[in-house]
């Protein structure tokens, strides 16, 4: 045992502490080249500086090998690694009561993949307010998470990995002993790459920003598949994501924003979860602001493992907005997979081409609107119903409705597939027939006849049907796919619609095709459907289509 207590400015050089030995260290300012290793312990250090490209800091209180030994890592004061230094923990615990300052080229290492038979006590702790500042330098923790006592903040180009994912662990990683806590403002900027593996992510706000190189923040639930359901993002502030070559991407069962999200100025932020709750009040908004932002929210069981999406219920594949929902500045994108959309105030979607795209799942998709839907300024909604059921969307405004002028709602081409739905055309010959819905769709010179009639005409729910795809028995390769059908929406609006742009649900042209010296033509998708029920006034100059798309 080595008690090093004397005066703070003791340098301690090509110290090895082994086989059960422990050493004190009060108010030490740097060391180089000291191990503790096989059983060792580093307890009550204070003041702990690690300096230069020879400073080294090494603790193996397992062993250099997988053997599970007793033994842990206290610091009482701040850690300070600079100037190309390097810290190393191999132990079962290990709790910094202070901050954690890693800067200049230097590395901290915390390596916990041995000791796989205490799970409950395999945490890094940051305790007392301490904050963790990784600024140009590399933090690697694998085998556990992390518990910062106020703010984690990352920048100049550093490199952050929490990696729970050990195969070690088999089954029993749970967001409960996987994660990451940060109470206090969680930050990623200027060029830096943030990876973290782990069950639970959860930060008072997160900011990801720009500045020099790219700056991404990855949340992964999904290397483990027996966290995936019960895996959490939590973030009880606002979750921010600005700049140029900037993107956040998450991967959680569940995803839950206590005050707004914002993607702006070109950020990008992409929500794999089978939920996204943003919000606990009205004030608290989603928006996705600037040329060419974008925000995926993508609930689909195909993205990654999540077994709830699978049997999405009324709670699954659900995104659920507090206060209003804005997409506002040119090519500004949001896109959606998911069963049901909440927004509890207004939504509005402007500027040249800023585009709200949904995707429906196979039980369609509902969206409620607590306030007004407004389109304006050239921009547009996409539309895509199920291509398996042709289910639809379902939306609810409780305020006005307005589609002005220049502005589109497109649902072309967006229902049942080529040679798919109820009034697809049978057989596939050198000319395929058009898509029925409404009416029967167009026959051909080769099949004779279209699609048949289904669906309602006073209540209409279902997608057009696509149509029949063509080819050439001398030469099978050649083949003209089908248009696809419309898509369908149903809208119920509480005040007024203003219908001054377009809403078009129409088919999909069919496709030609000629590489063997003669044509084939598919034939056209039926056009989907358009319910409106409107409490006040149905006014504008714009149009309203659900047109049968044409043959090849």
């Amino acid at each position: 045992r080595l008690n090093a207590q004397q005066g703070t400015g003791l340098h301690l050089s090509h110290v090895s502490v082994e086989s059960g030995g422990r050493l004190d260290l009060a108010d030490v300012t740097t060391l180089s080249s000291v191990y503790v290793d096989v059983n060792g312990e580093l307890a009550n250090a204070r003041a702990v500086r690690v300096t230069g490209s020879g400073g080294r800091l090494q603790v193996f209180s397992g062993g250099r090998t997988s053997g599970l030994l007793s033994g842990n890592v206290r610091l009482l004061g701040a850690l300070t690694v600079d100037t190309s230094a390097l810290v190393r923990f191999y132990s079962r615990q290990v709790t910094l009561d202070g901050s954690v300052t890693a800067t200049s080229s230097s590395t901290i290492i915390i390596d916990q993949t041995s000791f796989t038979s205490d799970v409950a006590n395999v945490r890094v702790e940051q305790q007392t307010g301490g904050n963790v500042t990784i600024d140009g330098a590399t933090l690697t923790i694998s085998g556990a998470g992390i518990s910062v006592g106020n703010s984690l903040q990352v920048g100049r180009q550093a490199t952050v990995t929490v990696d729970a994912s050990s195969a070690s662990w088999g089954s029993g990683m749970t967001s409960a002993n996987s994660f990451v806590n940060v109470p206090g403002t969680f930050s990623v900027s200027n060029g830096s790459t943030v990876a973290m593996y782990v069950g639970a992510l959860r930060a008072g706000s997160v900011s990801v920003s720009g500045g020099s190189g790219t700056t991404t923040l990855t949340v992964d639930a999904s290397k483990r598949t027996a966290m995936a359901n019960s895996s959490l993002c939590t973030v009880a502030g606002d979750l921010v994501v600005r700049n140029s070559s900037v993107s956040t991407t998450i991967y959680a069962g569940k995803v839950a924003v206590g005050g707004s999200v914002r993607v702006e100025t070109t950020g990008t932020l992409r929500v794999y979860a089978a939920r996204l709750d943003v919000g606990s009040s009205p004030s608290d908004s989603l928006s996705v602001i600037g040329s060419n932002s974008g925000m995926l929210i993508d609930g689909r069981v195909s993205s990654w493992y999540l077994p709830a999406a699978a049997s999405a219920s009324s709670t699954d594949l659900a995104a659920n907005i507090s206060g209003g929902l804005t997409i506002q500045g040119t090519s500004a994108t949001l896109t959606m997979y998911l069963a049901s959309l909440d927004v509890g105030g207004s939504a509005l979607i402007e500027s040249t081409t800023a585009t709200a795209s949904m995707y429906a799942p196979v039980q369609g998709t509902r969206a409620s609107f607590g306030g007004s839907l407004v389109l304006q300024s050239a921009s547009r909604m996409i539309l895509r119903s199920d291509a398996s059921s042709g289910v639809g969307f379902d939306m609810s405004v409780a305020g006005n409705f307005l589609v002005a002028t220049g502005t589109t709602i497109n649902g072309i081409g967006g229902g049942f597939g080529n040679n798919s739905g109820p009034g697809s055309p049978s057989g596939m010959r050198y000319a395929g027939g058009g898509g029925g819905h409404g009416g029967e769709g167009g026959g051909s010179y080769d099949t004779g006849v279209g699609g048949r009639a289904y669906g309602s005409f006073t209540e209409p729910t279902m997608s057009g049907s696509g149509g029949s795809a063509a080819w050439h028995l001398s030469c099978p390769t050649q083949y003209a796919g089908g248009g696809a059908g419309g898509s369908a929406l149903r809208l119920v609006v509480s005040g007024s619609a203003n219908v001054s742009g377009t809403i078009d649900m129409s088919g999909a042209a069919g496709s030609i095709a000629g590489n063997c010296g003669w044509t084939s033509s598919g034939g056209g998708g039926s056009g989907g459907s358009v319910w409106i029920d409107c409490g006040g006034n149905l006014g504008g100059s714009g149009t309203i289509s659900v047109s049968g798309g044409v043959g090849g």
